[in-house]
């Protein structure tokens, strides 16, 4: 029995620093990241700052796959998108393998702090997730910078030769779901890229820009000078917007202008009235306020009056 026991403690006595040794490599390994518990993926979706991702969903039913995500533009400059744009690459995901797949992104034009939607349709069936099985994409959506045209912010057009295309990419983790129907109608953004019209509430047009303007843009102080005063007005989508009523106004005295001051846009967008010089010379403030039942915008722009000697 002793000799039992002296073996016993000969043998830890002689493996004891090996297992030590091996317990402190393999605590240096987990320490230094090279092995470790594996962590469970989160949800997630995430762009560079500015472009938010707050709402995302990986859906499924008999025929399709279908991801959706939304947020609003938060890059301190208006945005424009067009249709099948953008894309998503997934591996296994719908095809076998890494596989790239066309969305698209809407409205076409998201002004700062508006929201916007992507959809991504997949029809290949060959790898399907099953329910609850977490998936990770790459996203990558292409849009117009709006505002790197100089002449945006008056005429709202988003299409011209120079605005700059760019791009933007991100990550989106989340997990297999059923499908459940969903409408873009009624989120407050007019998504003419997935198809909604003017009959859609969210696309309903209302005031988003006014240029004022006057020919000439001085006057002399006669009595008998006139000047064409004249608003464009635009809709959200940028388009002339006819049926707004305009109100045209001047601080001061010196300058008249011909009733009736309110007028109401023509199917372009346009309203005008004539401003009349007195006899006194002096710079005037010339102002419009334009809406519809929905929103109105005010707009001034100054015309100066002066002496018959110039």
């Amino acid at each position: 029995m002793r000799l039992k026991a002296q073996s016993a403690t000969e043998f830890l006595l002689t493996y004891s620093w090996a297992i030590i040794i091996m317990l402190v490599f393999v605590a240096a390994l987990y320490y230094l990241g090279v092995v470790g518990v594996a962590q469970p993926l989160q949800r997630s979706c995430t762009f560079p700052a500015g472009l938010g991702c707050s709402s995302f969903k990986l859906m499924k039913n008999a025929t399709a796959i279908t991801v959706v995500i939304s947020g609003n533009n938060g890059l301190g400059y208006d945005i424009g998108f067009d249709s099948n744009a953008s894309n998503l690459a997934a591996e296994n995901l719908g095809g076998i393998g890494m596989q790239n797949y066309t969305g698209t992104c809407s409205p076409s034009l998201v002004r700062g702090g508006d929201k916007y939607t992507c959809i991504f349709n997949i029809s290949e069936m060959e790898r399907v997730p099953a329910i609850g099985a977490m998936e990770s994409m790459d996203l990558t959506l292409a849009y117009r910078n709006c505002e790197t045209d100089p002449g945006y912010l008056v005429s709202g057009n988003c299409r011209t030769a120079l605005v700059q295309n760019r791009t933007i990419t991100g990550r989106l983790v989340t997990q297999m779901e059923q499908y459940v129907y969903f409408n873009t109608s009624g989120n407050g953004a007019c998504d003419d890229n997935l198809g909604e019209t003017a009959a859609d509430p969210d696309c309903a047009p209302y005031v988003e820009t006014v240029a004022l303007n006057a020919d000439p843009s001085f006057l002399y102080a006669n009595a008998s000078n006139s000047s064409n005063i004249y608003a464009w007005v635009y809709d959200q989508n940028a388009t002339g917007l006819g049926g707004a009523s305009c109100t045209f106004g001047a601080n001061g005295s010196i300058l008249t202008i011909s009733p009736p001051a309110t007028r109401t846009t023509n199917a372009s967008g346009y309203a005008n009235v004539t401003g009349f010089a007195g006899t006194t010379p002096g710079t005037v403030l010339l102002n419009v306020t334009c809406g519809n039942a929905t929103k109105s915008v005010t707009a001034w722009r100054y015309l100066r009056i002066l002496n018959l000697t110039g």
